[in-house]
Order: structure tokens, then sequence, then C-alpha cells
């Protein structure tokens, strides 16, 4: 793609061009990214543990979860308006490009409004059901009850950031996402702790600080979108809601919805596992799951980015080119993942020490490294087959797998083996699932059936017949 190209903000081509080359180089900003969003997370993490103790830090791994949950819905459908804009860039079809923005924006914008006030609602409940130790509840409560105020701007910025990452353009979200991730930094000390006329908020100041930060980011990739030329523009007012598009959107949406609700649900049931275990076994869990989620980060990103180009590649009719991508994205992801399993492995309590001095938190955190990290390998493999199905818009299939591989796996094995071996059976029945959950996906994705799903094939076919 030339370089003219890029300046009037078309994004990537990815239909053209060495296929390494371009997963390189889109990936690399999606991963930095993904990088500076746990960043985020780890910096509240530090100051917590650091500043407020063991209850607090236990208080917002706890709070993770349910945002997880409560977010899937918006996710899902961010989700289903990526693929589409990435198949219509590939189809340089601008009129449905158009057309799907102003659906996708209006409907987005009700889901999040309403989805705000449910879970404000719904929060003390949801704790409840956690089975959250008392002694970290109202913590934990206080935190999400700020952090779903401000749920408007987070899913905002990840809807924003979804078009582009569509279009072919993986860089500008990254470069707001650092303007966000360097506020982060500044506040969480003046908010946590309290600095000059700051009064100390505790984990209040934690969460307002993401909510600060991500309120900027949204802010300014809005800004961006409206002032330049993508092949469609952004009518936040004027734009209108069409069915034929949102019905596309639902149809992709609600499937991964639902299968972040059914990842969710799953993290929700094995965090009510490790709750059993006791406050020190959950800041010890949370910790290490934000490490590990650094781990498969570059799987993530990768996965990301192959949505993207098969999801263009499709909308072009190059079909030829998704096997390279695939192959690519496997080796990619052996490398980066195993070179890092390896590292965590040997340097797990070292790594855990940085968030906290309690030795009961980092030996749990250790012992759950330890049994899961190689485990992530095959687990990274996932990301691959998922972001090809994601590009193909294959959203059902993608929902019945990442149930099976949960819910008849890693849920029943958690239970069982916690039975008989305490936390670590948790973290066995944890690995175990991560290396089935490769195994189904890789099935499917061999079968050939998610070529049939594909937006852009199944009109050009329609067309064809009514002509």
């Amino acid at each position: 793609m030339s370089s003219q190209t890029e300046k009037r903000g078309k994004g990537r081509d990815l239909t053209e061009g060495n296929v390494l080359k371009h997963l390189i180089f889109f990936s690399i900003p999606l991963l930095i990214g993904n990088v500076l969003q746990s960043l985020n997370q780890l910096i509240d993490a530090f100051w917590v543990g650091r500043f407020v103790g063991p209850n607090a830090l236990a208080s917002v791994a706890v709070s993770g979860s349910v945002v997880f949950v409560l977010l899937a819905f918006i996710f899902g459908f961010v989700i289903a308006t990526s693929t589409m804009v990435a198949q219509y860039k590939g189809a340089k079809d601008e009129e449905s490009l158009q057309k799907t923005v102003d659906s996708s924006v209006k409907a987005l914008t009700l889901a999040a409004i309403v989805l705000t006030v449910i879970a404000i609602i719904l929060t003390p409940y949801i704790l409840r059901i956690l089975q959250t130790p008392a002694e970290i509840f109202d913590l934990a409560q206080t935190y999400l009850m700020i952090f779903f105020s401000g749920l408007l701007f987070v899913g905002g910025y990840n809807y924003l950031s979804a078009i582009l990452r569509g279009l072919g353009n993986s860089k500008t979200p990254l470069y707001f996402l650092m303007i966000a991730t360097v506020t982060n930094i500044i506040l969480d000390p003046i908010l946590i702790i309290g600095l000059g006329p700051v009064p100390e908020l505790g984990v209040a100041g934690a969460a307002l600080a993401t909510v600060l930060s991500q309120a900027l980011a949204f802010g300014l990739g809005l800004m961006y979108i409206k002032k330049h030329d993508f092949g469609f523009k952004m009518r936040l007012f004027k734009g209108k809601a069409e069915n034929f598009y949102l019905m596309k959107m639902i149809k992709m949406g609600i499937p991964a919805g639902l299968q972040q609700v059914v990842v969710s649900l799953a993290v929700v049931a094995v965090i009510g596992a490790v709750n059993l275990q006791g406050a020190a076994t959950v800041a010890g869990f949370g910790t290490a799951t934000r490490l590990d989620g650094f781990i498969l980060l570059p799987a993530m990103s990768l996965g990301l980015a192959i949505s993207a180009m098969v999801g263009q590649n499709i909308g072009a009719g190059k079909w030829e080119r998704i096997p390279s991508i695939v192959r690519s994205g496997m080796l990619m992801t052996f490398v980066i993942t195993g070179s890092l399993s390896l590292a965590l492995f040997f340097l797990r309590e070292q790594a855990l020490a940085l968030f906290t001095d309690d030795p009961q938190v980092i030996e749990a955190g250790a012992s759950y490294l330890k049994i899961v990290a190689f485990a992530f390998i095959p687990f990274s493999f996932m990301f691959v087959i998922t972001g090809v199905l994601r590009g193909a818009g294959d959203m059902i299939w993608g929902l019945v797998l990442t149930a099976a591989s949960l819910w008849a796996v890693r849920v029943p094995a958690v239970y069982i083996l916690a039975h008989y071996l305490g936390s670590d059976g948790i973290w066995y029945g944890m690995a175990l699932s991560f290396v089935l959950a490769f195994v189904i996906a890789g099935g499917y994705y061999l079968s050939g059936n998610w070529k049939k799903k594909a937006l852009v094939k199944q009109e050009k076919k329609k067309t064809a017949i009514a002509n």
C-alpha cells in the first residue's frame, strides 16, 4: 500500500503483499496496546497492594472478573462491527461500510447506557453470588460502582479501536492509549494514597484513575475519526440505524457476546472455587493471572491481527491467503509464548514479589504459575484459530467450541480436583482445559465449515441469484 493512501487515513490493505510481514507490523501496535491495557491494571495492583493492603488487592482481583462478565455483550457487538468493517473494507464497499458504522454507533451507545444502569444495580448481588469474602466485599463494591459509571468511555474506546483495526489501522489507537496510560500512571498515586490536597481514596482512587484515563483515550479517538477520511463519517446524531445491518450485527454480536459471557461465567466459577481457599489464595491468584495475562498478550494480539487480515481477504475473495496467515500466526505464537512461559516459570516468585511482600500471597501465586506455565503454549494457538473464525464471521461455532472447552472440561475439572488437591487442583484443572481448548478449536478449523459464514461471499451469491 502506498504511503499516500496511508496519509488519507484509509488504513492498511491486508490483501496484498507478504503475509508474515503484514502480520508482524500490524500486530506489533496491537501487542503494545494490550500491554499498556494490562499495565494499567498492574499499576493499580502495585499501588493498591503496596499501600492499601492484601484485602484491597484481593478486591481488585474479584472486581476484574465481574467487569469482564458485564462488558461481554458490548465487546461481542464490537467484535461483530470489526468483522463487518474488515470484510467491507476488503470488498471496497464504502456504502455498506458507512451503514455499518451508522447502525453500530446507535446500537452500542444505547447498549452502554442501559448496561451502566443494570451493572450498578446488580453489583452487590453478583458479588454475593461469587461468594466474595466479607473482608473484601465493600472494597470490591466501591471499585465496581465507580468503574461502571464510566462504562460508556471504556466501551466507546474499544469500539473506535475495533473500527480502526478492521480498516487495517492498528497504530492510531495505540497513540491515544499511550497518552491514557501515562495519565493513569500519574493519577494512581495521587488518588490512591493521596498527594497534596487530594484525599486518600484507596481502591476508589484506582477505579477513578482507570475511568478518567479511558475517557481521555475515547475522546481522542472520537476526534481523530471525525477529522479524517476513512471512507465513512462518524455521525453520532444524523446517521440512521438500518435493520439490515443491525440484524447482521445481532446475528454475530449475540453469539460473540455469549461467548464472552461463557468465558466470564467460567472465570466466575473458578473464582468461586478460589474464594473458598481464603483471601491469600484469592490475592495470589489475582496477581498471578495479571502476570499470565502478559504471557498470552502476544497470542491475543496476533488473534486480533489475524481477524482483520482474514476479514479483508475474505471480502476481497482471496481465500488462498488464509492458510498462510494461519501458519505464520502459529509460528510467531510458538516462539513468543514459549519464550515467555519459560521465563515466567523460572522467575515466578520474583515477579509476584513486585506486587506484594505477603509470603502467603506469593506462595499461592507461584503454585499456580508453576503448574500452568507451559500449558499457555497450546492455549495460545487457540487464539490463532479463533481469530480466523472471527474474521470469517463464524461466531456461533466460536461460542459452541468455547462452551465445550470451559464447561465440559475446565469448570468440572477445577471443582473435582480442588476437592482432592485443594488450590493445586484448581490450577491442574485450568492447565488441562488450556490444552483441550486448542484441540477442540483446531479440529473445527480443519473441518472447513467456518468458510460458509463469510458475509460478503453470501451477499454476492444472493445478488447473483436475484439478477
